[in-house]
């Protein structure tokens, strides 16, 4: 089954999924960066729900560009990098070789989010975004074996 998802409606159900999570999460965003602005606090909710997986044991893995990056969001992804680390994430950074820029969120091998959407406000207020969410079988196993074999080749960012 597949639902189109745009605007907060994204984060709304990545929330409701990423609470339920038991086994492993793996997101890959090109801008992460949390805020304080009340129209957005689903975004926040949404990364605190990350935060809180990988404190319960989640394999909570995240690509995203980082320092060194070619021209992009690489420092500004720094501090939301940083607290999901403290929190037991495993984070791999692209560096100056490659611009990732997908946006993929699997949770628990099930459930496959795939479209337009940054966990940044922009995403969740100002721009137009389409994300699907996924429960496709063949297609969460082929976008998971793919994400994997992506951040095989990344380094995990400098303390």
């Amino acid at each position: 089954m597949t639902t189109i998802l745009t605007g907060r409606a994204f984060f709304a159900a990545a929330l409701a999924d990423i609470t339920a999570a038991r086994g492993e999460i793996l997101l890959a965003t090109y801008k992460i960066t949390p805020t304080r602005q009340r129209p957005a606090l689903v975004l926040t909710r949404t990364l605190h729900a990350l935060e809180q997986a990988a404190r319960r044991g989640v394999r909570v893995q995240v690509i995203a560009p980082g320092p060194g990056s070619r021209p992009g969001p690489g420092k500004s992804n720094i501090p939301a990098l940083a607290r999901l680390a403290a929190a037991g994430a495993e984070i791999r950074t692209a560096g100056a070789s490659l611009t990732f820029h997908a946006k993929i969120l699997i949770i628990d091998q099930v459930v496959l989010y795939l479209g337009s959407h940054n966990m940044t406000p922009g995403s969740a207020l100002i721009n137009y975004e389409m994300s699907a969410r996924i429960t496709h079988q063949p297609a969460v196993t082929a976008a998971r074996r793919s994400f994997l074999a992506a951040g095989r080749g990344l380094p995990a960012p400098p303390p």
